[in-house]
């Protein structure tokens, strides 16, 4: 029975004598250390990866910003930068993975190589494999369990570079040609109004009053027929207007020689049309106290309105133009056109101007001046340009310390608008201008956020850093080394592997050896004091499956 049982199992040495024969090269594998020699270029090109992947996500952030959605980066291919940005951490963390694993595996080696203990390499190995073990490893903590600790934080880059990226509306200019349905012409000769009797009274036609003189007085949007635009749009109109020309002096007053109970003019907006025996224009003449005081002069302007073509810079939108802000003294003016003195008297007159004058007159005409009473003066006034620009508190009202703003801007600008009204209601459906524009839409466009992009970054920066000192000591190895379980058997002189040169490769071993069938099994090895069994590698010929329950010897 004794017998039948030892013939069940191998001996140490049966197994070495009877294992086929894996023989390497008869010169065998010198050990040649050196820092370009044994240069690890695999795992530190994946660290210069790791570093050209951080340049990825600044690149795709800094070109996708303020840039639109549907056509980022091309119009034929739009692709959402969080897609590229996603794809540049993935290889990033990939690559650091990569160059950790295989400073890992030298770190390993040259522990072995300075020397050591079984302990301390078994940590070198355990802390390259869990994160767990690498922050629970207190006093034994080193530069593997940092770069593995670093390496798994490291993902947190893409949440980041996600957060770093994220869309708004926002206006975006682009060039446009906008064509409008408006005349370049001077206004149609008596087209505003009529003038009556002796006296040039006059009456607003009704589509003048209907589609200019409603619409400023109740100040509603400029209707206009356009195409070309499809957002906002900004371009210069030209259409006829006016040619503004104003020329300005002063007038002395003395209010405190003037006697009580007399009446002092203090100033007045007086607008006239078809006064001049030459011509039939528009003149308003601006009369104010421009300062605090008793003692002073009136400012005093006197403009002509000129027919004309002029530019009108404009922004159109949604089927409406509006005149944008221009300074008072902006030459706009294209050509002056020339217009006769308006003829009236028994009967009916056309008036090409009359119309504006008339408007204008109604809303700007006015007069005011001081009535010395004793308390000591009383303002008098007519029309709304006393009360609008006048500039007085509680204690400056009814004394000499009233003054006034000047109302000539706010006039150039609303006769200005009552001409660019007049010309587009007179312009016929089948008159039209093309001009370039630039067009402001509402898009849907990117928008970086470079606090997160830096903290991605610097996550990036950190895994780069760390990782790099577990390479050191490379040019202390002799060969190519990994932590192939081969290999460190191999190191450990295992039996199993004794056919193999000490310096071989792994690659080398396997591709001599890598036929060898092994198991682990239950093993007898033979002693001065009679047979052992052990668990081991072996050749499935001579090794049995482990028993349960079994004390091993050895």
């Amino acid at each position: 029975m004794e017998q039948e049982t030892k013939s069940e199992y191998a001996t140490t040495e049966k197994v070495m004598k009877e294992t086929p024969p894996y023989e390497t090269a008869r010169m065998g594998d010198p050990w040649v250390p050196g820092v370009f020699k044994q240069l690890p270029w695999g795992g530190l090109l994946a660290l210069v990866g790791v570093a050209v992947c951080c340049l990825g996500p600044v690149a795709i952030l800094k070109d996708s910003n303020g840039k639109p959605t549907a056509t980022w980066p091309s119009q034929e291919h739009p692709i959402q930068p969080a897609v590229l940005l996603s794809i540049c951490t993935a290889i990033g963390n990939t690559l650091l993975r990569y160059a950790l694993f295989q400073g890992w595996s030298i770190a390993w080696w040259v522990e072995a190589l300075r020397g050591s203990t079984v302990g301390d390499l078994h940590r070198h190995w355990e802390y390259g494999t869990s994160v767990l073990a690498s922050v629970t490893s207190t006093r034994h903590f080193n530069r593997i369990a940092l770069g593995t600790f670093i390496a798994s934080i490291v993902v947190i880059d893409g949440p980041l570079l996600q957060k770093a990226t994220s869309s708004t509306t926002r206006p975006l200019a682009s060039q446009a040609n906008i064509t409008v349905q408006i005349s370049p012409n001077p206004l149609p000769l008596g087209y505003t109004a009529l003038m009556t009797g002796h006296s040039g009274t006059i009456f607003p036609k009704l589509d003048f009053v209907q589609q200019v003189m409603q619409g400023f007085n109740n100040r509603t949007a400029i209707p206009l027929n356009y195409t070309g635009c499809n957002g906002v749009c900004n371009t210069t109109l030209q259409a006829a207007g006016f040619d503004v020309h104003c020329s300005h002096s002063t007038q002395p007053y003395n209010i405190s020689e003037t006697d009580a109970g007399t009446t002092y003019e203090m100033g007045s907006t007086n607008i006239t049309h078809n006064n001049n025996l030459d011509d039939g224009l528009i003149r308003v003449e601006t009369a104010f106290k421009s300062t605090p005081g008793c003692i002073g002069n009136l400012v005093i302007a006197h403009c002509q309105y000129n027919i004309a073509q002029v530019n009108y810079p404009v922004q159109v939108s949604n089927g409406t133009v509006e005149l944008l802000p221009r300074p008072t003294d902006a030459n706009d003016t294209i050509k002056v056109w020339q217009l006769d003195r308006e003829v009236h008297g028994l009967g009916m007159w056309a008036s090409t101007l009359g119309g504006i004058y008339s408007v204008a007159y109604t809303k700007y005409e006015s007069s005011s001046s001081f009535y010395i009473d004793g308390t000591p003066l009383s303002l008098m006034y007519s029309g709304a340009v006393p009360i609008q620009y006048l500039v007085a508190n509680s204690s400056t009202l009814g004394t000499c310390d009233m003054y006034w703003t000047d109302p000539t801007p706010d006039t150039i600008a609303g006769i200005r608008e009552l001409g660019f009204r007049t010309a587009i209601a007179a312009t016929n459906s089948t008159t039209n201008q093309t001009f370039e524009a630039t067009e402001i839409a509402i898009v849907q466009v990117y928008v970086s956020h470079y606090h997160y992009l830096g903290g991605a970054l610097l996550v990036m920066f950190l895994g780069v850093v760390l990782v790099f000192p577990t390479f050191l000591g490379w040019w202390q190895l002799g060969r190519k080394m990994s932590l192939s379980p081969i290999e460190i058997a191999k190191a450990f002189n295992a039996p199993l592997l004794e056919g193999f040169r000490s310096n071989s490769e792994v690659k080398k071993i396997l591709k001599e050896g890598g036929g060898l069938e092994v198991v682990y099994g239950e093993v007898v090895m033979p002693g001065s004091e009679g047979e052992k069994k052990s668990l081991q590698m072996a050749n499935p010929e001579f090794a049995i499956r482990p028993r349960a329950k079994f004390a091993y010897d050895v």
